[in-house]
């Protein structure tokens, strides 16, 4: 579970590709560790999809609603 997301963090960032991969349908391509414009495309598909600001930034309140749907 994470609260805050490091770009410089892979590990961090690749968590935040995968979960985004498997919250959206259809899934993005997104497993590549780092952050960029098609990461920041998701973040804002899925912040509209469950009527969070859409802000493209992996910011608490995205991840808290991220955590809470993997059950984290």
């Amino acid at each position: 579970m994470y609260t805050q997301i490091d770009p410089n963090d892979r590990d961090a960032v690749l968590w935040l590709q995968l979960a985004l991969s498997r919250l959206l349908r259809p899934a993005p391509m997104l497993h590549v560790g780092e952050l960029g414009p098609l990461t920041g495309k998701a973040l804002r598909v899925y912040q509209q999809k469950n009527s969070l600001p859409v802000t493209g930034e992996a910011d608490p309140a995205t991840l808290q609603k991220i955590n809470e749907q993997l059950g984290a």
